[in-house]
């Protein structure tokens, strides 16, 4: 590996073998909803990510959401984050973050299927940075199968994609996140999970970078 600027990459050695930079890290996670009308709901998350093999704050943020559901398998979805993020000198940046959903759904047995297609768009030190006014955006996919083991018990796996757009350094896809979930229903309303999570960087600046994910979630319904 060698740094430049303060970043550290990865490099080929002479056999062609690729060097990769790992992480480890610890995802904390809040989701609390409330159904509003038949067809309309509201949510908000608060999500701490520690990264640097565990040891630092390197993430923290509020999404605040709304579906509408046009008919029982679809749904759509508009939402605002707000969060912080740790940077490689130790300060954290102001994040902006929007997106708009279409989720597909559909339930078999004890599997469900559901499909999610977001366009998201973010800006990153709006007000103090020369790039703060320009946004980024992303295209991002992810396919859910969850399967009902019993009343208590749920497991699921997910693929996302990540693909960007307006962005010279990255083309094509860019980042890939494997999800294992395990969830248990304390009731009706309220349930805890256990995930892990394998992220890859795909087509990106530094595309040797991965990152080992281990996740508890709460989450309530009102």
């Amino acid at each position: 590996m060698f740094t430049y600027n303060g970043t550290v990459f990865a490099q080929t050695n002479n056999k062609g073998i690729d060097y990769y930079d790992d992480d480890a890290a610890l995802w904390l996670n809040f989701h609390f909803e409330k159904k509003l009308t038949d067809k309309i709901e509201a949510s908000f998350d608060f999500k701490n990510r520690i990264k640097n093999n565990v040891s630092e704050y390197g993430l923290g943020y509020v999404d605040l959401a709304v579906n509408y559901s046009l008919f029982k398998f679809l749904k759509l979805q508009v939402d605002y984050a707000y969060g912080k993020a740790r940077n490689l000198n130790g300060f954290y940046s102001d994040i902006h973050r929007g997106g708009l959903s279409v989720l597909l759904r559909r339930k078999l047995g004890s599997f469900t299927f559901t499909y999610r297609n977001m366009l998201q768009c973010r800006f990153k030190n709006l007000y103090v940075s020369e790039n703060g006014m320009v946004p980024v955006y992303f295209e991002r996919n992810k396919l859910t199968v969850k399967y009902d083991i019993n009343k208590r018990f749920e497991t699921y796996l997910s693929e996302e994609l990540y693909l960007p757009f307006n962005q010279t350094r990255k083309k094509g896809l860019s980042r890939s996140r494997s999800t294992f979930g395990l969830i248990y229903n304390l009731s009706k309303k309220i349930n805890i999970e256990g995930f892990f999570i394998y992220q890859h960087e795909l087509n990106a600046f530094n595309k040797t970078n991965r990152d080992f994910i281990y996740g508890i979630g709460y989450s309530q319904q009102f």
